[in-house]
């Protein structure tokens, strides 16, 4: 039986931000949207921390069969590449080591705030609220 993931917590993955509940990941330029079960690829790969993770080990974790699960399992891995292109990474972040199989090639650690909390802290809230004075023509 395939594993099912509850919403593992956000987590960086070099420069990227990892949101597995929202199936998403973030980057400097974009967010890019992932299906449920490639986000789980790249869960799988990141609880790893860098070891190599065999093709058959994630095939056994995350899919019921083994009737194209290898093929599944390639194009998930193609498509969570294209994703961190997407979002205006170039460094390659998932190796695939020949016969043995993939691993991440960038840190792991805990999430830092979401950057959209960042940006609608106080001080950003300040700052809207100024550039409205300025566009009105009214003085603080």
């Amino acid at each position: 039986m395939p594993e099912s993931k509850s919403n593992p917590p956000p987590f960086q993955l070099g420069a990227l931000r990892v949101e597995p509940a929202r199936n998403v990941i973030v980057g400097e330029r974009a967010e890019f949207s992932l299906e449920p079960r490639i986000m789980d690829v790249l869960c799988v790969l990141a609880e790893s921390q860098g070891e190599v993770v065999s093709r058959s080990s994630l095939i056994e974790r995350l899919w019921d069969v083994n009737y194209g699960a290898d093929e599944s399992l390639t194009r998930a891995v193609s498509i969570i590449r294209k994703a961190i292109r997407e979002v205006g990474e170039t460094d390659a972040y998932v190796e695939t080591i020949k016969k043995r199989g993939y691993r991440l090639a960038k840190p792991v650690s805990k999430a830092a705030a979401p950057v959209a909390d960042r940006r609608n802290g106080p001080a950003a809230v300040d700052r809207r609220q100024s550039a409205d004075r300025r566009r009105a023509g009214v003085a603080k």
